[in-house]
This record gives C-alpha cells, structure tokens and sequence, in this order.
C-alpha cells in the first residue's frame, strides 16, 4: 500500500505555479516541490491546511485533503496517471546510531 500525492495533477490542471501557491501557503518552492513530488519525509496538518486553502484561493474552491493525498495498493501504483506520485516515506527507525562506529566498539569492549 503507497500513500499517493496528487498535488502536481491539481496544479497542472488549474494552471497553478508553484511560486504562487508556495508564496500563498507560505513555505520555500523546494519544500513545496518536495512535498508536490512526494519527495518529504512528513507534512505538519497545518502545512496541509494551507496547501488546501491556496488552492481553494487560485480557484479550484471545492479542493479537499482528499483532492492532494490517496491511498492505493501496489498493484494500482503502476496504472497511476501523470502527475501523481507515491510517497516513500524513510523508516525513520532505521537511521544510524549517532554514535561512531569506533565509540562502539569502544563502548561494547568495556
């Protein structure tokens, strides 16, 4: 199961910059590029909040959470059209130990 980013396909289709509804929601184009490209690791609801709202400013007024996120199995992530991009979160579990390699070898002998 992928979580799917659906921003990209909006702001194509209503013809939405991404300086613009950056500026709107009031992040840098990088971090909304990233989230558009499900490129972030995690988006705060508040963040979400204003990507919706900007977009409801530069005209699609019915736009939704569900508009810019979904959900789809692994089988339906191939068939996704243009536009649409699965997010791949990082195990967040999984990141090395910040203590050096060496300190715990150190640490283990002890």
């Amino acid at each position: 199961m992928a979580i799917t980013i659906k921003l990209d396909a909006i702001m194509s289709r209503y013809g939405i910059p991404l300086a613009e509804l950056a500026e709107i929601v009031g992040i840098t184009n990088v971090n909304l590029s990233r989230i558009r490209t499900g490129k972030a690791v995690s988006i705060r609801f508040s963040t979400l909040n204003s990507i919706v709202k900007g977009i409801r400013r530069c005209g699609f007024v019915d736009c939704d959470v569900a508009d810019i996120l979904g959900y789809c199995s692994d089988e339906d992530a191939d068939a996704l059209d243009d536009g649409i991009y699965i997010s791949f979160p990082q195990d967040l579990r999984r990141k090395s130990n910040p203590i050096g390699e060496g300190r715990k070898k150190r640490l283990r002998a002890s």
